[in-house]
């Protein structure tokens, strides 16, 4: 399966209100084969189009639904009544959150994937996992989203709500995964992010950001090191001997992480 994962990066939105700024750096990552699987972007290019007031109302209700009806680790479609002439549904998913070590490994399944008991004297703490859904791994067909929906209108309908709600499974992929390992009063993070076997990601970033980026080298592979309000990030793109793509983020989460100290950990981990 072919991802292309884009995101949009507000980090640094709380400090942009009273500082002057220099033009942001946007760099781009790429692989053996010259291909771009990482790319950075000004957050005016990402991809969207305003909505509707019918599609704000109904998008509304079906985030309220989802906020209230839905745990981690579940994944549902939402069928909401009022302001829904297409009669769309909303899909959505919480990630499952992880405690044992051993767990968050089964869920990354990748041989070739390192995930750490600990990172520089960082111990494990605690997984945030994102598995792929099942309609987004195999979508639905027109006709099954038209026949869940009237399924779910006529539930609703019965029970006098706005919405219903159709539990829907997971695939055994994740697409997006965040381990934060802990020492002392300082966290630290490592994100990978399921590109497949021919995806890419984009990043779409806030131009008011008072970062400093800088593309650098760490155990031969290129990364992206980006510093704002005494935290750092380290972005690298990895691909697996099967072709398999990941974009990885090693990242401070709190406390006093100094980039040397970040960068020293990414050194150990980067293969």
């Amino acid at each position: 399966m072919k991802y292309k994962v884009s995101l949009l990066v507000l980090v640094g939105m709380l400090f942009a209100a009273s500082s002057a700024f220099a033009a942001v750096q946007y760099y781009s990552l790429k692989n053996h084969h010259g291909e771009v699987i990482y790319q950075e972007r000004p957050g005016n290019e990402f991809p969207s189009r305003p909505l509707t007031e019918e599609e704000r109302l109904r998008v509304h209700i079906a985030n309220e639904a989802w906020v209230k009806e839905m745990k981690p680790g579940e994944a549902a479609a939402i069928y909401v009544v009022p302001h829904n002439p297409n009669h769309e549904l909303d899909i959505r998913s919480n990630p499952h959150q992880v405690n044992s070590l051993s767990a968050f490994r089964g869920m990354i399944h990748d041989p070739a994937i390192t995930v750490p008991d600990e990172l520089g004297g960082y111990a494990f703490q605690s997984a945030s996992v994102h598995m792929t859904r099942k309609t987004d791994a195999t979508p639905l067909t027109p006709e099954e989203k038209a026949s869940m929906a009237e399924q779910l209108r006529e539930q609703a309908l019965a029970a006098g709500k706005e919405y219903a709600i159709m539990p829907l499974g997971f695939a055994d992929t994740f697409w997006n995964a965040i381990g934060i390992y802990k020492k002392g009063g300082n966290e630290i993070a490592l994100q990978l992010i399921n590109l497949g076997k021919e995806g890419s990601l984009t990043q779409y970033l806030n131009e008011e950001i008072d970062a400093a980026k800088t593309k650098d080298k760490i155990n031969g592979l290129e990364v992206v090191v980006s510093q704002w309000k005494g935290s750092s990030s380290i972005t690298w793109v990895q691909e697996t001997p099967e072709g398999n793509r990941y974009s990885c983020i090693l990242s401070t989460r709190a406390g006093e992480v100094g980039l040397k100290e970040l960068t020293d950990i990414a050194k150990s981990y980067i293969r």
